[in-house]
């Protein structure tokens, strides 16, 4: 799974638990890449 940085295609590809797939600003498509970042809290 996805960690810090590791490239995400949207919020459903797989970020490890405790991270989320984050979009640069100027990734504004839908099919723009993101990042796995990790959110605060628990996991």
């Amino acid at each position: 799974c996805g960690t810090n940085r590791a490239w995400c295609r949207n919020a459903k590809d797989h970020c490890c638990c405790g991270y989320s797939c984050v979009k640069p600003i100027w990734a504004s498509k839908p099919e723009d890449d993101g990042y796995c970042w990790k959110k605060f809290g628990g996991c």
